[in-house]
């Protein structure tokens, strides 16, 4: 809920304007961070349904489970000061499968 003055209890106006502000200021931030998370996972999604492609000329199996542990192990030990590491793990897990998933589908056109 968004406090009014009518909810407020701490009767310094400046002082509450000066959060607010802080607070939308920091939101800004997150929405172009996720902006720029976007258009890296989209990329990276490219990536893979481009390596999906050469493994089916090459006839190699899309899963490939070695390499997706090495990317997990690779994300758990990556010095975090905010994400506890089985969070990023977590995150990276749904990454992958949305990532394999675009090698499924892929049918060697470009999209987008």
């Amino acid at each position: 809920m968004r406090r009014t003055s009518e909810t407020r209890d701490d009767g310094d106006d400046a002082e509450w304007q000066d959060r607010e502000c802080s607070i939308e200021t920091l939101r800004r931030s997150i929405e172009e961070m996720d902006g720029r998370m976007i258009e890296l996972l989209d990329m990276r999604a490219g990536l893979a349904r481009r390596i999906g492609s050469m493994k089916r000329r090459l006839g190699l199996p899309l899963l490939d489970e070695r390499r997706e542990g090495i990317v997990l192990s690779m994300i758990e030990s990556y010095p975090l000061k905010n994400l506890p590491g089985h969070g990023a793990r977590r995150i990276f897990e749904e990454i992958i499968a949305h990532c394999r998933g675009a090698q499924e589908r892929d049918d060697g056109c470009e999209h987008g």
